[in-house]
Parts: structure tokens; C-alpha cells; sequence
């Protein structure tokens, strides 16, 4: 019960915009089911991790890598054109979990702007440590959700818990 207020005042966010999980993937895969359906797809900015190839199985949805030099760089005006439909989901992981590569909040804005039925996720595992953060995109993009771990920051066993912050 301590926990979401600790968050919130960490963040700047109300308590109504913090949600827990305690299962990364199910998390996902409930989102996924959500918003989207069979026929959308998930774009990956950056390599697919195990947790949203998963997920996007799970809600039988398509998924979409877009690669920039590197695997685990991205190119923002790539995921922007690999978008089909206006409720597509990309997903990326901001910083990179294996570079720390970073896009900026002009480059995540463009890319939620891309999907206005859809959303975009920004995974923050590794934020603690380095990152621009997607929080502030929350105030004018009510299509953003932005996931965080409990493991990286409080040092919790499981890789899997966490909250995602997001429009309530």
C-alpha cells in the first residue's frame, strides 16, 4: 500500500497514473489485448526483447523489428514509416537494455503522434541508471505508457516486477 505513493511523489505523477505488476510479459500481453488485435501489429524500435515477442504471440499479434545502424540502436524516422495503421503499437526500449541508447522526447512524441489510435510503450527498465524519460509526454499524449522496474532501482529478486505509469 506504501509503495504507489512512494512512486508517485519519486516520479511527479498522481497515484491514479501508476499501475503494478508483478509479471513484465502478462502486463504486455494484457496491454497488447487492449489495444490492439490480430489485425495490428507491434513495431519494435530496436531488437525484440523475449518479454514483448511473448506478449505479441500471446495476443496474436504481428510483430514489426526496425533495426537502426544496429541492433540495439534505433532510427525514429524508420519506426515512423514502418507504421500501417493509425493503431499500431510500437514498442521500445528507452535506454537501449544492452547499448543504453537513447532517442529523445522529440523523437518518442513523434513516433506516439504516429499511432494516435494505437500507443506507444516506452520501456524504461534501465532508467535509474541513464535515460531520457517519457514521463513528461504523459501531460499531452494520452497514448503513451511508460513501463519501469522495481529490479534495476529497489534491487526487488524478480526481473518481472514493476509499474508502468500511464493515463489512469
Amino acid at each position: 500500500d506504501d509503495l504507489i505513493p512512494l512512486l508517485s511523489r519519486r516520479i511527479m505523477s498522481p497515484n491514479n497514473m501508476i499501475h503494478l505488476f508483478s509479471d513484465s510479459t502478462e502486463f504486455l500481453t494484457r496491454l497488447c489485448k487492449m489495444f490492439g488485435s490480430p489485425s495490428h501489429r507491434i513495431i519494435a524500435a530496436g531488437h525484440i526483447t523475449p518479454d514483448i515477442a511473448i506478449a505479441a504471440d500471446r495476443a496474436e499479434m504481428g510483430i514489426h523489428e526496425v533495426l537502426g545502424a544496429s541492433a540495439f540502436s534505433c532510427d525514429p524516422t524508420s519506426v515512423v514509416s514502418a507504421v500501417t495503421t493509425q493503431s499500431d503499437i510500437v514498442y521500445i526500449a528507452n535506454p537501449n537494455r544492452v547499448s543504453g541508447a537513447n532517442v529523445s522526447i522529440a523523437d518518442l512524441r513523434e513516433m506516439a503522434d504516429a499511432v494516435p489510435d494505437g500507443l506507444l510503450i516506452v520501456d524504461e527498465y534501465y532508467f535509474d541508471f541513464f535515460g531520457i524519460s517519457a514521463v513528461p509526454l504523459l501531460e499531452v499524449c494520452a497514448n503513451v505508457v511508460v513501463l519501469r522496474s522495481l529490479t534495476a532501482a529497489f534491487g526487488l529478486v524478480s526481473s518481472d516486477v514493476g509499474f508502468a505509469i500511464a493515463a489512469p
